[in-house]
Parts: C-alpha cells; sequence; structure tokens
C-alpha cells in the first residue's frame, strides 16, 4: 500500500508544479506544436502533461487489471508474464496491420 500513497504524492507534486505561477512572467506561455489531420495547433504544456495523463493512466489500468486476471487464471508467475507479454505484443501487432486510414 505504500507504493500507492507515493504514486498519489508524486502525482500531486507534478500537478502542482504544472501551476502558471512563471507564466505570469511571460507574455505568451510557451506552447506544445502538435499535427493533427494536416492542420498545425498549440496547446500549453499543462494541457499536454493531462493529455497525456489520460492516455496513460488507463492504459496502466488495463494492464494491472490484465496482469490480475492472468495471475487468477494461471495461477503461476511465468505463464502469467508470458501471456501479458503475448497479449500486449498482439494489441500492438493490431495496430500495426489494421488499416487505420478507413476508419476516419
Amino acid at each position: 500500500m505504500k507504493i500507492h500513497y507515493f504514486f498519489i504524492i508524486i502525482c500531486f507534486l507534478i500537478l502542482l508544479g504544472c501551476g502558471d505561477e512563471e507564466l505570469d512572467e511571460v507574455e505568451e506561455p510557451s506552447p506544445v506544436t502538435a499535427e493533427n489531420n494536416g492542420k498545425i495547433f498549440y496547446m500549453t504544456i499543462g494541457e499536454y502533461i493531462l493529455l497525456a495523463l489520460a492516455i496513460i493512466i488507463p492504459t496502466i489500468l488495463f494492464i494491472l487489471s490484465l496482469v490480475l486476471f492472468y495471475s487468477q487464471l494461471f495461477k503461476a508467475t511465468l505463464p502469467t508474464l508470458f501471456a501479458l507479454i503475448l497479449t500486449i505484443g498482439a494489441g500492438f501487432l493490431l495496430t500495426i496491420l489494421i488499416p487505420w486510414s478507413g476508419l476516419n
């Protein structure tokens, strides 16, 4: 349980450090440049961090739930590890092999 508290404290400190106290001195916040469908748009660093967290946190939760499911299914460490690696690898291969351009 100590790791959970440590993770929550670190996330809080990161979000606390993403405040705009330093941006008061600068006229414009330093933007992050991104491209979406051929259009360039700008976002602040805080928006970029929140977007990254919105992607990373569900991924971490999915992998943790997958580990718990496989550990209950196989009741051993090595088969759980291999099944997890194969599942993540298969998901990665699906993103490469499926032509996503037709979904737009």
